[in-house]
């Protein structure tokens, strides 16, 4: 059996490690796209003479997000969208400040932040997502279609029907 690092190591010595892209090109034998899977075979290179190819099967979904075709490969959790979670955090707190009576309507946020109100406004039903929808906001681990686009198109009820979320209201208005 090949120790892997070794052979990283020899392999790296005889490729163009200067373009990243021709590197890939240099180590990838072949893809194949199924369905749900992906079978990625690279190659290992020790001596400039290709020695031997590792074929793994990786778990994938193609998903549509927007006008974009995403891949999603393996089990990997994903990284948090940062765009996502800054909307999620602006509805909140404009929520909560509508809420407590720190500003007294959508209007004093629109001059304050300088933005749109018919974007203040959408952005604010993300202050209503359930609590689990925001929670694999923060962890990364929202459906790739979830884009603020789409979630700022929906009501609520109309969110919760869609994604199979059922349970009742639990937001709680915090008055202080």
């Amino acid at each position: 059996m090949i120790n892997h690092l070794a052979a990283a190591e020899l392999a790296a010595r005889h490729l163009d490690l200067d373009h990243p892209l021709n590197l890939v090109a240099q180590l990838i034998e072949r893809i194949e796209l199924k369905p749900d899977n992906m079978r990625l075979q690279i190659k290992l290179i020790p001596d400039g003479v290709p020695a031997a190819i590792i074929t793994t099967d990786l778990p994938m979904e193609t998903k549509r997000r927007g006008v974009e075709m995403r891949i999603v490969v393996g089990d990997c959790k994903g990284r948090p969208d940062p765009n996502l979670l800054k909307a999620v955090a602006r509805a909140r707190l404009w929520f909560d400040e509508l809420a407590t009576g720190k500003v007294t309507s959508v209007a004093d946020i629109v001059n304050r932040e300088g933005l749109d109100q018919g974007y203040v406004s959408r952005l604010l039903k993300l202050a209503f997502l359930p609590p689990k929808a925001v929670e694999s906001i923060v962890a990364g681990t929202q459906p790739a279609d979830w884009t603020l686009n789409r979630l700022t198109k929906d009501t609520c009820i109309e969110f919760r029907k869609r994604e199979g979320l059922n349970q009742e209201f639990d937001y709680q208005l915090r008055i202080t």
